[in-house]
């Protein structure tokens, strides 16, 4: 029996594969991009906590804050929720320091996520009209006519931004 050598294998290519970077969050899809009753921020954010079975709290605490290029400690942490929230501490709150926390942590999401479209979910075009509003709610004020038509209709729930 005659075996057939090849001097070139083509099945056997030893170069290291590319393997994609992985993400550190779940890409969980906005809803409704580019229409009215498109996902808020904090909607987002409650989602994506709920997706890994955290709170949103714990979401913010133990994987945003520390990318956001702020110190680790308990102080530095409030403080950055004070502004996410919308807190008034002893310092005033300018505005530019919320739209500057705001961009940080969309990008820091977008890096967790691996999604490039959360920009839209709150509104920084419009940050110096809406500069006394916090960029994350402390209470949801959503209507619950809208909620249960979702719930009934088998549809997401989630907090629009309108």
């Amino acid at each position: 029996m005659l075996v057939d050598y090849y001097t070139e294998d083509e099945f056997w290519n030893l170069e290291k594969p590319t393997i994609p970077q992985r993400c550190q969050l779940f890409p969980l899809e906005p809803i409704g991009i580019g229409t009215l009753y498109m996902e808020s921020l904090s909607g987002y954010i409650a989602r994506l906590a709920d997706y890994h079975t955290i709170t949103a709290e714990e979401l913010i605490l133990s994987k945003i804050i520390p990318l956001m290029g702020h110190k680790t400690s308990s102080a530095s942490s409030i403080n950055i929720i004070n502004h996410l929230f919308g807190v008034q501490d002893s310092l005033t709150t300018a505005s530019q320091t919320r739209v500057n926390i705001a961009t940080t942590l969309i990008q820091v999401l977008e890096k967790l996520t691996q999604r490039q479209d959360l920009s839209c979910l709150w509104p920084l075009k419009w940050a110096s009209i809406f500069f006394e509003f916090s960029i994350l709610r402390l209470h949801q004020a959503w209507c619950p006519v809208c909620y249960d038509t979702w719930r009934t209709n088998n549809r997401v729930i989630y907090n629009p931004l309108l």
